[in-house]
């Protein structure tokens, strides 16, 4: 629509602000009360009605137009009308809501703005209680994406009013439904999308997933992409934050939905009261140096806190003598034992021996995962996971970085977790191994690469005490 049109008989155009996946943005005059407004529009001619995602844009016009009315909240453009207008080939639905006088935040990190760490949590506040807001109305209203070119600052500059803008991907989630947090449709934006989102599911810690990413994009003037992501967590060294923006950031961006950080969690923090024990400056930082203090000399494991996370990295032992005593015993076993053994028995030896051949691989097996599997455990505040890949050195190294070997996994929830414990599995040459033992006794072994004695006792120790401190602090974790 050409400036100077129409619409609806009221709203004169006077720019087109924008234009997106469904629908057009304008920014019109109110003829009947002299203000500034802003409507979007869906045309029926411009779209190609071919197949069903064609028509899934009329119906995430409709849903937004739906939830904008039903919501109030300083954070929001207020929903003013929605109509339809027919023309001579064409029908257009409208949707029409307050103007906000302002620039998106990826428009101002564009034109050279760069906020100060105090800015970005001011605007992080905001967005955090706008989403508080959404996610207390029943049911809970899902934005979906989230990210710098939907949050608009009034004035566009440091200090102004935050507002979150956009609906059209606005999930409902209906209450009662089996698929209440999920949908058959993908939408979003790579890199602002929570790892959930790919698989079609959408709740609202998916929109704290986008706010971590925005907050990322503002601290560096990089986006999302841009980080290298181990296991999709995106790696923040190279920002520079204090540890509460921190502490918030790296919440937000934790890949798994269960350990998330909550928005109430997030704003205790950027308003200041107690660090929590895990983020970076808390007690946590203290526990984690007593760890490495504790640790058995000579030992390679890396033992890290990621949030209410603890990780421990259990890389491959490499060629020592339980890699090569094995090979040559066996080869010794195949170049004399066998041969004396058919000269004695006869041609019923080789036959009585070859069925030695499953203890052979009993010990033979273990030593090869020592030398080539590398294990990480991940204990959350309620779930635990072990993993096991490939590490080789060299191509493979980088391939374990970027996630792309073959991952065998064991998981389960963290509180039916009973205790860690060493155990040494019977009639193999495998070192004292550490286990998760759960309460229905049923045991979850790793750590085939330790060393003996001191290093699997330690590393039970330190998962011990993890697992009292997120029974102890449940309302910090």
């Amino acid at each position: 629509f050409p400036p100077g049109t129409l619409l609806g008989g009221r709203y004169e155009v006077a720019e087109l602000l924008g234009q997106g996946g469904n629908g057009m943005t304008y920014l019109c005059r109110d003829t009947d009360r002299g203000h500034d407004v802003a409507v979007k529009c869906l045309s029926l001619r411009r779209q190609e009605w071919h197949n069903l995602r064609d028509w899934k844009q009329l119906d995430l016009f409709e849903r937004e137009a739906a939830v904008l009315r039903s919501l109030e909240h300083p954070g929001i453009p207020r929903y003013l009308a929605c109509f339809e207008q027919d023309a001579e080939r064409d029908r257009a639905f409208f949707l029409v809501q307050e103007a906000v006088q302002g620039a998106s935040l990826a428009a101002m990190v564009r034109s050279g703005w760069r906020p100060d760490e105090a800015e970005v949590a001011r605007i992080a506040a905001e967005l955090l209680r706008t989403l508080q807001y959404l996610d207390s109305r029943r049911p809970p209203v899902v934005h979906r994406d989230v990210k710098p070119e939907n949050i608009v600052v009034e004035g566009g500059t440091s200090g102004g009013r935050v507002f979150l803008v956009d609906f059209g991907a606005v999930q409902a989630a209906a209450a009662g439904a089996d698929d209440v947090l999920s949908g058959s449709t993908v939408v979003g934006t790579f890199g602002y999308m929570a790892p959930e989102q790919l698989r079609g599911a959408a709740s609202p810690a998916c929109d704290l997933y986008g706010l971590g990413a925005t907050l990322l994009f503002l601290l560096s003037g990089h986006p999302p992409t841009a980080f290298h992501a181990d296991r999709l967590r995106l790696d923040l060294s190279s920002v520079r934050m204090g540890p509460r923006l921190g502490a918030v950031v790296e919440g937000l961006l934790e890949p798994t939905s269960e350990e998330r950080m909550a928005a109430e969690e997030a704003l205790a923090i950027l308003e200041g009261q107690r660090l929590p024990a895990w983020a970076p400056g808390g007690a946590d930082a203290a526990a984690e140096a007593a760890i490495e203090r504790r640790q058995p000399g000579g030992s390679r494991v890396v033992v890290k806190k990621h949030g209410a996370c603890l990780e421990v990295v259990i890389p491959p032992k490499g060629c020592d003598y339980d890699c090569w005593i094995v090979p040559w015993v066996f080869w010794f076993w195949a170049q004399f034992v066998l041969p004396a053994s058919t000269w004695l028995l006869g041609e019923c030896g080789p036959l009585a021996l070859l069925l030695v051949l499953p203890a052979w691989a009993m010990v033979f097996v273990p030593a090869c995962r020592r030398f080539c599997t590398r294990e990480r455990v991940i204990i959350g505040r309620r779930s635990w996971r072990i993993e096991r890949q490939l590490a080789l050195g060299g191509k493979a190294a980088s391939k374990w970085r970027e996630g792309n070997w073959k991952t065998w996994d064991e998981s389960g929830p963290v509180a039916d977790l009973k205790e860690a414990a060493t155990h040494t599995p019977a009639l193999t040459m495998q070192h004292y191994q550490v286990v998760l033992r759960d309460r229905e006794r049923e045991d979850f072994g790793f750590g085939e690469a330790l060393g003996e004695y001191d290093e699997p006792r330690w590393l039970r120790e330190v998962i011990n005490e993890h697992l009292r401190e997120i029974r102890a602090r449940p309302h910090e974790f």
